[in-house]
């Protein structure tokens, strides 16, 4: 809305976000079953990394639409698959291990969804209207990071408990 958009636009702008989100979730889930989990998640934090930095400058173009189609859908499948981190936890660990796991990765995702925000909104408030885009585009960079952090691991066997 600080680029001139009125409340009404900004309210469509969110629903093709969502719409990407809610409709592309089935096929990212079938991609997911044939190129594999892992292969698709990272493409859609891909994806998100590259196309969030568009989202400012193509606010007035037509281009903007397909944009945030795309960027929901990409940015959903990574929540969508996300949850499939317990599935990982689960394939690696056994007992109490198992559910010292699962429970830092329900920790760790409701840290972020309580912290984002807030962090956005003051980066908003202090610095500028695009630091939402910034605070996305960190968090999807983490995720890659942390991506690229596992698969340079050596892979560990699973921990009984």
């Amino acid at each position: 809305m600080s680029h001139g958009i009125s409340s009404e636009v900004a309210v469509l702008f969110a629903s093709a976000l969502l719409l990407g989100d809610t409709t592309m979730q089935f096929p990212i889930g079938w991609l997911a079953d044939r190129l594999g989990r892992e292969r698709v998640h990272i493409g859609c934090g891909v994806a998100v990394v590259m196309l969030l930095p568009l989202l400012p400058w193509l606010i007035a173009s037509p281009w903007l639409w397909p944009l945030l189609y795309v960027l929901g859908a990409a940015a959903g499948a990574i929540y969508t698959l996300s949850p499939l981190s317990l599935v990982a936890c689960g394939e690696r660990f056994r007992g109490v291990a198992l559910v010292s796991a699962s429970s830092l990765v329900g920790a760790s995702w409701n840290a972020a969804s309580f912290g984002g925000p807030l962090v956005a909104g003051a980066l908003m408030k202090s610095v500028g209207h695009d630091s939402m885009v910034a605070v996305l585009l960190a968090a999807a960079l983490a995720f890659l990071v942390a991506v690229w952090w596992e698969k340079r691991r050596a892979p560990f066997t699973t921990t009984a408990g």
